[in-house]
């Protein structure tokens, strides 16, 4: 029998979530030639459906000479150019979205990720109910069923606009959100309250936001908080704070790694030998930066084919991620592929007027809605002034800067706001771009 809550939110957003979950929970356990056999079938038919339907992908197979059909291996993907974010900024949107957008749905979706590049795109209903359903597979880990509750502690790319038909859905789906933009001693000792009293199975969190309320549960000597998983996602989950929230929730930590762009996704399970990407719904290569495949188990460029958007396909995706991928699959027997490790995930938190600390996704929030800006930046300098980078082309947007600068001040009323120009970010020792740095923290 059907969840009735998650019928009526599918109803709504013409999404198939739960047949979608159940599908991916059988799908796991498939073997690697089996998966690989459906892999392949999915990707010739949205190489043939971009050809015939998104314009940017007609032109570009036209002028690389390449044929779909000819596409019969993962190694004749080599032939198709690779596409960046740089890419679609460039250039018009609408020569990415397809001519069926309508009939496929078109949800619009933004990015600033971990490499500080903003994006703006859009997502099918099977992207956005395939990308629900892999998260929800994860937490089986966790002895999720579905419609048990789950505490969401995040910022906008965990809740995304929380606007009234968000927060329905929200309610129908049982998900509890919590804002981890500002994490006082107030705000976390209410949080804690909240936790007590949902009786909440499951939560999702962001890896730093989950290890501060956990240091405060562990300095306050709070002992009588439970999870059944905690699942933590975009920045990179180190050892010390595993331990540290296992202590606090009394549970095992799943760590996860999503990409929302390009839909990639990855989980761990209870072997915790790495995360197992959800090879249903994205075809994954690894790229050296000359764009050869690395050896399997070398670290390179994530590349990620989407088989699930046919409203803007994603083919050969630079996500911006270096990754590895496992050369074994894990012991659990799931036919699913691991990442063995992935960098560049981390990010610093500003600390306010307050001396909370505010998370680096508020910044994403707040400069991702500007296509001109390119890139950008965030330094705390000192506990008075916030250098804000922006690699732009354009410079003649007050009343974008005028509106940045006002909800900064707002926030930082006590520093200096200091908005600079720059023809290129520095970027990490590893390639990626630190787009949240504080030096006094």
């Amino acid at each position: 029998m059907k969840n009735f809550s998650f019928f009526l939110v599918d109803l709504y957003r013409r999404t198939n979530v739960e047949d979608d979950f159940n599908f991916l929970l059988k799908s796991q356990w498939w073997d690697l030639n089996k998966v690989e056999e459906y892999q392949l079938k999915k990707l010739k038919e949205i190489l043939e459906f971009s050809y015939d339907n998104v314009p940017y992908y007609r032109k570009l197979f036209s002028e690389a000479k390449i044929n779909p059909k000819d596409i019969r291996s993962f190694k004749d993907m080599e032939n198709i150019p690779i596409l960046t974010k740089q890419i679609i900024k460039n250039n018009n949107i609408d020569n990415f979205v397809s001519k069926n957008a309508k009939k496929y749905g078109k949800w619009k979706k933004s990015t600033g990720g971990s490499t500080g590049v903003p994006l703006n795109y859009y997502m099918s209903y099977h992207a956005l109910s395939m990308e629900l359903a892999n998260r929800l597979r994860a937490y089986t880990e966790g002895n999720y069923k579905l419609g048990d509750k789950i505490i969401y502690f995040g910022g906008p790319s965990l809740l995304g606009n929380v606007d009234i038909k968000r927060k329905i859905y929200f309610s129908l789906y049982n998900f509890l959100t919590l804002d981890s933009f500002n994490l006082s001693e107030i705000t976390l000792k209410q949080y804690i309250d909240i936790i007590k009293r949902s009786k909440a199975k499951i939560m999702y969190s962001y890896a730093t936001s989950a290890e501060i309320i956990s240091s405060y549960i562990l300095d306050n000597n709070i002992n009588d908080i439970y999870f059944n998983g905690v699942f933590t996602t975009a920045e990179v989950l180190f050892q010390e704070a595993r331990q540290k929230i296992e202590k606090a929730f009394h549970c095992e930590v799943f760590d996860t790694y999503g990409a929302n762009d390009s839909n990639v996704a990855a989980f761990e399970c209870k072997n915790h030998k790495g995360l197992h990407i959800a090879s249903e719904k994205v075809i994954t290569e690894i790229l050296d930066d000359e764009g050869n495949r690395v050896k399997e188990g070398e670290i390179g460029n994530l590349i990620v084919t989407d088989l699930t958007n046919y409203t803007m396909p994603f083919i050969r995706y630079s996500v911006g991620d270096y990754v590895s991928i496992s050369p074994a699959l894990c012991q659990c027997g799931r036919g699913l592929k691991l990442f063995k490790e992935i960098k560049g995930r981390t990010s610093d938190f500003i600390l306010d007027d307050n001396k909370n600390k505010v998370h680096g996704e508020f910044f994403s929030h707040v400069l991702g809605k500007y296509d001109w800006i390119k890139q950008f930046q965030v330094i705390q300098e000192t506990g008075s002034r916030l250098r804000v980078i922006l690699k732009s082309e354009e410079k003649n947007h007050p009343e974008d800067l005028e509106k940045i600068k006002n909800v900064l001040e707002k926030k930082f009323s006590k520093s200096e706001i200091i908005i600079s120009f720059v023809k290129e970010i520095e970027k990490l020792e590893s390639g990626k771009h630190k787009f949240v740095y504080s030096k006094i923290t």
